[in-house]
This record gives structure tokens, C-alpha cells and sequence, in this order.
């Protein structure tokens, strides 16, 4: 725990006592800082209340002696949490009675997704969870049509989208962008970041040279990357501003709908709050809906104003982001939320 240039922060002398009251009882402000951004069983945090806490660095420069301090980011908008229930009409995406069927080795059909179906409103979070492999990169893929689906409708903005042809579907899909769970594998290392970002403008027909500099240089800014970002290439960079120039490639286009698939499984503790945070004012900056999937019920109880629980390719479950970690109705739900760490502490106290 808690181990910045290799050196051991944690302050607190013998091996006696739990391990985790070892970590809450820690002095060093970079162990604090590391406890603090986690998000856990016991957090009841939402993102319509505040901003995750995160770690800041600061450099003292008469000792050089390096410093860490737990900053809570103040809101640069008020963001106003959905209710669960949509009203007719607000629906931004409708998912009906959704399928993607994959062949298998013995000549079968394995139903990826069975019979999904959901609404997205304009401006709201659900969130999507479930184990590995039960259905939720396939869905994601399937509403954007990387995967072409066995039936049912994927009606965006009141077009069923899962009809289009290739060449019908081009306009649609700078509306509805995707956030890839790896910021290594999904960057092209070969491509500065400008031209990463340039291709995704020519390729939708923004023809101005000077307009896609223009929101190149202004998205990357929104995103909090520096101002020689453009030049530079992705192994210039680290995991979390690597994720950050996967959502501004996303968001270049001016999207509508972006989904996020595991966008901070593959980072750290400290990393995960930034992005989160940064998702949040993007969302409310850009008018933007999302749909976040994750294995990880406390970041999901954070972002999302709705959930629903995947398993073998069929939603089983769905209420807000409180009635499902307190109020679970499917045992599939309660085995998910048993399994996360200190979940049972936490009913006992």
C-alpha cells in the first residue's frame, strides 16, 4: 500500500491489529489519499452530491520533498441527478427485445444477448453490471452496430438503427460514440495524438482544416491534457491521460450518447476518481447521456442514476443506484453485491 518512487508511506509502527485498520489508521497523506479516493462498500457517494476526493501532489521548494494532499474538486456546474422513471416521449435510446447470437464449435447458437430491453433518456447515467462474460461488451458492441445483431430494435432518436445499412448508419454514428476499457490497446501508437483525433474528424466529413484544429486543440483542453498533447504520441503518456484522449476522441464528434465500456477498470485508485470526476462536468458541459458498464458495483452506485444487472445475456434486474444496493430484489443482485469486499463488515456494524 501506499508506495510513490518505491518508498514506504505508511508511518505506522508493529503488525498488530486488522489490516484494514492498519491502512485507516495511516499518517502519511499519500495512504490517506489512497483510502480516501477508493470507493468501497461503505460509500454511499453519488455524483448529483459531490466530486470524489482526489490525490494531489504538491512539491515544497525549499526541501524538494514531495507532499500529498486529499483535494475534493469543487463542481464547475450544478449536475442534477435523473429520476428513475421516465416520462413517454424522453427516451434518447430504446432497446427492444434485443439479441446477438454467436455460432459455437459443435454447429449451436450461444445467446450473447437474449431478449434485452431498456431506454436511455436524454441526459441520464445507467449504469450496466454484471460479471465477465455475461453479455455486456456484446450488448455495447451491438448498439453500435459493430456487431450486427439477430433481432429485435435499437431505435436512437426515433430511428431503429439496427435496420440501417452501412451506408445509412454513417450519419448515426457520430452520434453514439464508445470509451474502451483499455487506454493502451485502443490507441493507435503510431498516430501522434492530433492526427488520432483528425482521422475521426475527415472520416465524418468535417472537411476545414482549420475547424478540426480548432476542436482538436479545444477538446483535448476540456479533457486536461497539455498544450503539446497534440504532438506528442500515446507511449508519451500515462494510462490515465491515455483514457483521457480516448474520451476526447469520443467526444470530438459531438456526440449525443457515449458508451463507456470498463473506462477505469484498467487504472489506479487515484487515477479511476479524476476520470470519474471528469465524466461527470463532461456530461453536464456536452449534455451528454452515458451508458457505463462495469464489474464494479461501488463505481457504478456512484455514476449512474439508474443500474441494470446483466447475467448469461439478460437484464434480471433494474432500479436507481440506491434501491439496488440496498433494496436487491434478484438473487443474482445479492450474490453481486455480497461479493464485494467488506459488504458483510458493513451489515454487521
Amino acid at each position: 500500500m501506499g508506495r510513490p518512487r518505491g518508498r514506504d508511506v505508511r508511518r505506522r509502527e508493529g503488525r498488530g491489529g486488522p489490516h484494514l485498520e492498519a491502512v485507516c489508521r495511516a499518517f502519511d497523506a499519500y495512504t490517506r489519499g489512497l483510502l480516501g479516493a477508493s470507493l468501497h462498500a461503505g460509500s454511499s457517494l453519488h455524483y448529483a452530491d459531490a466530486r470524489l476526493p482526489e490525490i494531489q501532489t504538491r512539491l515544497d521548494p525549499a526541501t524538494g520533498v514531495r507532499d500529498f494532499a486529499l483535494h475534493v474538486p469543487l463542481p464547475t456546474s450544478k449536475v442534477r441527478a435523473l429520476p428513475v422513471r421516465a416520462a413517454a416521449g424522453e427516451s434518447l435510446l430504446s432497446v427492444q427485445d434485443l439479441r446477438t447470437d454467436y455460432p459455437t464449435r459443435g454447429g449451436g447458437v450461444l445467446h450473447a444477448v437474449d431478449g434485452v430491453s431498456f431506454d436511455i433518456r436524454a441526459g441520464e447515467t445507467v449504469g450496466l453490471v454484471g460479471e465477465s462474460g455475461c453479455g455486456k461488451s456484446t450488448l455495447s458492441r451491438t448498439l453500435l452496430r459493430l456487431v450486427n445483431p439477430a433481432g429485435g430494435r435499437i431505435v436512437f432518436d426515433g430511428t431503429d438503427i439496427a435496420l440501417l445499412s452501412e451506408k445509412a448508419l454513417k450519419p448515426w454514428r457520430r452520434r453514439v460514440q464508445m470509451v474502451f476499457q483499455d487506454p493502451y490497446a485502443s490507441l493507435n501508437p503510431r498516430r501522434s495524438v492530433f492526427d488520432i483525433l483528425e482521422s475521426v474528424l475527415k472520416v465524418h466529413g468535417v472537411t476545414e482544416r482549420e475547424e478540426r484544429r480548432n476542436r482538436i486543440a479545444a477538446i483535448l483542453e476540456r479533457v486536461g491534457l497539455p498544450a503539446d498533447a497534440a504532438r506528442r504520441f500515446p507511449n508519451e503518456f500515462s494510462g490515465g491521460q491515455r483514457q483521457r484522449i480516448g474520451i476526447a476522441r469520443a467526444l470530438v464528434l459531438r456526440p449525443s450518447l457515449v458508451v463507456l465500456d470498463e473506462p477505469v477498470s484498467a487504472l489506479d485508485v487515484s487515477v479511476q476518481a479524476q476520470i470519474l470526476n471528469l465524466l461527470v462536468e463532461l456530461k453536464e458541459d456536452f449534455g451528454l447521456s452515458y451508458l457505463f458498464i462495469s464489474h464494479d458495483l461501488s463505481v457504478v452506485r456512484y455514476i449512474a442514476d439508474r443500474v441494470m444487472v446483466m447475467n448469461k445475456g439478460q437484464i434480471v434486474e433494474t432500479g436507481s443506484h440506491r434501491d439496488i444496493w440496498d433494496r436487491p430484489q434478484h438473487p443474482y443482485t445479492r450474490s453481486l453485491i455480497a461479493a464485494v469486499p467488506g459488504v458483510e463488515q458493513r451489515k454487521a456494524a
